[in-house]
């Protein structure tokens, strides 16, 4: 600062002496230390338990008793399908109005997909997905049925994150693999 009281720009500092860039720097990164602070946080509450017996106690899941974690809770089909060790294939099936459906095929460890199994499909309802018929674990509809013989279908409507939309050039539906009309 010079004699008059004006603020010296070549320093950086000002009328008070205190440095400016080191004060901005001191703002951001408490700045950032809240926000990470604030995603972790978050992240442990949502993950810690998510399932629960009741509405309820959805209101207070990282505290209550009859709340537990569920790994299969917005996890992928195939993920979900590989945890407890069946096997699983992607089909797209391809609709008249060039729409593409994914459809997953299960199977337990022990059979093939060439046997000659009785085929059973099952299509998820309004705003879901084919993982609804697995994310109760070993104790799922869809595991029961592979296991029990059945060749296990699982559908998939449009709209939902399994089903890649409309198909505008057959380069599209090349690159997604085989599919069935």
């Amino acid at each position: 600062m010079d004699k008059g009281g004006k603020v010296d720009e070549s320093s950086g500092c000002d009328d008070k002496g205190v440095d400016k860039k080191s004060t901005w720097r001191r703002i951001t990164i408490a700045k950032i230390g809240i926000v990470v602070l604030f995603i972790a946080i978050c992240a442990g509450f949502s993950y810690k338990n998510n399932v629960c017996k009741t509405w309820s106690d959805y209101t207070i899941k990282h505290v209550s008793d009859s709340c537990k974690y569920n790994p299969d809770v917005n996890a992928n089909m195939i993920s979900i399908v590989q945890r407890y060790n069946y096997k699983i294939q992607t089909h797209y099936v391809l609709t008249e109005d060039d729409y593409i459906l994914t459809v997953f095929r299960i199977a337990n460890s022990s059979s093939s997909f060439n046997s000659n199994r009785q085929p059973i499909f099952l299509q998820h309802g309004t705003i879901c997905s084919s993982e609804i018929w697995l994310q109760r674990g070993e104790d799922s509809i869809g595991f029961h049925l592979a296991n029990a013989g059945f060749d296990v279908w699982l559908g998939n409507t449009r709209g939902n994150y399994n089903s890649p939309g409309q198909s505008s050039t057959l380069l599209k539906i090349e690159v997604l693999g085989p599919l069935v009309r």
